[in-house]
């Protein structure tokens, strides 16, 4: 099976925003990005792991968004960015 993938290469920031329905933790916070006009979770990313296809193996992280398609992410050093992916099969 061959596997496609596509980006743009633009950094897109990591935004950040605190859960104001849990006054437990004042300092919890969910830290997502935009793209395509979705907010994507960076908890809803599986980290990539020698497991994964070789093909993955330079991304730290993705999601699945059907059987066959995805997002990989690839976070920047100073992680305050990442830069997205699309793939498919």
């Amino acid at each position: 099976m061959s596997i496609t993938i596509k980006s743009n290469y633009q950094w897109r920031e990591i935004l950040h925003e605190r859960d104001e329905n849990n006054e437990d933790n004042e300092e919890e916070v969910d830290s997502y990005f935009i793209y395509k006009e979705q907010k994507f979770y960076l908890h809803e990313f599986i980290k990539i792991t020698k497991s994964y296809p070789s093909e993955f193996q330079k991304y730290d992280g993705m999601t699945s968004l059907s059987a066959f398609s995805g997002i990989l992410i690839k976070i920047s050093e100073c992680g305050e960015a990442v830069k997205v992916f699309y793939f498919y099969s």
